[in-house]
């Protein structure tokens, strides 16, 4: 009679930082703070399917054509709009040993030149266009110190984008573990509608292993051989 070894007795891992709909396919922001966001001149949203509102703006431009990038949902945004802050943020929680990064996937296209010389704060600033910045922004939830900004994308003034190319971006968590954290997406806008533009965002998630002590694997090759021997007595 064949028996079946009890699974109880191994160990069992809760990690301590999680992401909530990290690929955006409850079809919104369930989980998500967006803040900032006044006017854009393409509103910030999650789309599913052939992402009819974004590649029709895409296309007005010649940005890339958006596609799948994980599951059937993308968050997208036109980074874009008057002088703002855009931020997507989560509170992700405490940093254990076993969280080593955070990745996601990322896409982007700007026009800073056609359009930005007609731009009332342009015009103001003796014809300079000022870049606009996309980044992550890692605080920590007691003490509100950034522990971490990375920037993604520097959309220079009068520079033309139309496609970064699909990214898979990784940030290392390794000066930061123990520490409770939220994390943004920032995008700074820092004069009114100098030109359109596009972000894709997916496929967040956390990279997090479980690597046992020595003394762990040595507990578990006991009981598996004490398991074995009793199996073959009886």
């Amino acid at each position: 009679m064949k028996k079946l070894i009890p699974l109880f007795l191994l160990p069992i891992i809760s990690y301590s930082a999680t992401i909530i709909n990290g690929g955006f396919e409850t079809g919104d922001l369930t989980g998500w703070t967006f803040t900032g966001e006044t006017e854009n001149s393409f509103n910030s949203r999650v789309e599913g399917g052939e992402f009819t509102g974004a590649t029709a703006w895409a296309s007005n431009f010649n940005f890339f054509t958006p596609e799948s990038m994980e599951g059937n949902y993308s968050f997208f945004s036109g980074f874009d709009g008057p002088v703002q802050e855009i931020t997507l943020s989560q509170n992700i929680g405490v940093i254990d040993q076993f969280t080593t990064a955070v990745s996601f996937d990322v896409r982007a296209g700007w026009d800073l030149e056609t359009y930005s010389a007609q731009a009332t704060d342009v015009v103001n600033n003796n014809g300079v266009v000022l870049d606009r910045e996309i980044k992550v922004v890692i605080t920590d939830n007691n003490t509100q110190e950034t522990l971490v900004s990375q920037s993604l994308f520097n959309a220079s003034g009068g520079d033309l984008v139309l496609d970064s190319g699909f990214q898979t971006v990784g940030i290392n968590f390794q000066n930061i573990v123990g520490s409770d954290v939220t994390m943004s997406f920032v995008q700074n806008i820092p004069q009114a509608y100098t030109g359109p533009a596009l972000i894709q965002l997916d496929n967040i998630q956390l990279q997090q292993t479980f690597i046992p002590e020595p003394r762990t694997y040595a507990l578990f090759a006991g009981f598996m051989a004490l398991s074995y021997i009793a199996i073959r007595r009886r």
